[in-house]
């Protein structure tokens, strides 16, 4: 160390050069504190950094469960709004059909009462009194293809159908064996398309057939089998059969992206 209160640093090499430098007592201090804090620092930002990531990560799965939430959610709101609307459909024809029924009745007591009368008289009653029951008929045929049917051999979750460029639909399913003690269960998964005037068009699905043991998922982009513009109040159907057993039928609202 010379007067100047400052150190001369010397470095030798092995072919006999040698470089000198000089510093002071503060920059030969801070240099040494920086090497024994950079690397404290760093290690710190590593693990600040790894844990940021592993919080993020976190919220990033809680905010997609969340999110399967609220569709499940916003699927079953939707479902039932069909429902409702059915019932009230089906509700204001009821009027309709108790008329129908009176009128008929009432024409088939006039037939009675009007027997000793000639038959040109009778005649007229007894053509006008069948014309109102086929849609008795109709109707009970339309509540069976609405009807959500779950026997409990499966489970289904996130069913959903999306129109992709108004030309396509996709549809698709979880399905989940129920209590099957690791066999396989083997059957059809089945998808179509019923309009809101009671029109099923069957859906284009080359892998219907499903064997499952625990879990599979189905999917299928298909054609559409209408126009885009007739897709309004459409629903989506999903029925999976056993044999020739029909196990669960479902529906969900068709969403266009």
């Amino acid at each position: 160390m010379s007067g100047s209160s400052k150190f001369s640093v010397i470095l030798l090499h092995d072919d006999g050069r040698t470089h000198r430098m000089r510093m002071s007592r503060g920059m030969l201090r801070l240099m040494i504190a920086g090497l024994v804090v950079a690397p404290t620092l760093g290690a710190l930002g590593l693990w600040a950094g790894f844990e940021g990531w592993r919080s993020l990560r976190a919220w990033q799965s809680e905010k997609a469960v969340f999110q399967n939430r609220v569709d499940a959610l916003q699927v079953q709101v939707e479902r039932l709004s069909a429902l409702e609307a059915l019932l009230e459909q089906r509700q204001a024809g009821a009027p309709a059909l108790a008329a129908a029924e009176s009128a008929a009745s009432d024409s088939a007591s006039e037939a009675g009462g009007d027997a000793a009368a000639p038959s040109v008289q009778t005649a007229s009653p007894v053509r006008e009194t069948p014309k109102e029951t086929p849609p008795v008929v109709v109707a009970e045929e339309d509540a069976e293809q609405r009807k959500v049917v779950n026997t409990g051999v499966i489970r289904v979750e996130n069913l959903r159908a999306a129109l992709v460029d108004r030309q396509r639909l996709r549809a698709g399913a979880d399905m989940y064996a129920v209590n099957s003690n690791g066999r396989q269960l083997g059957g059809r998964a089945v998808f179509s398309l019923l309009t809101g005037n009671g029109r099923q068009f069957p859906l284009v699905n080359e892998d219907a057939a499903f064997r499952i043991s625990r879990f599979k998922k189905v999917v299928t982009l298909s054609p559409l089998p209408l126009p885009a513009a007739d897709l309004k109040n459409a629903m989506l159907v999903l029925e999976v059969t056993v044999g020739d057993r029909l196990v669960y039928r479902n529906f969900c609202p068709v969403e266009e992206r």
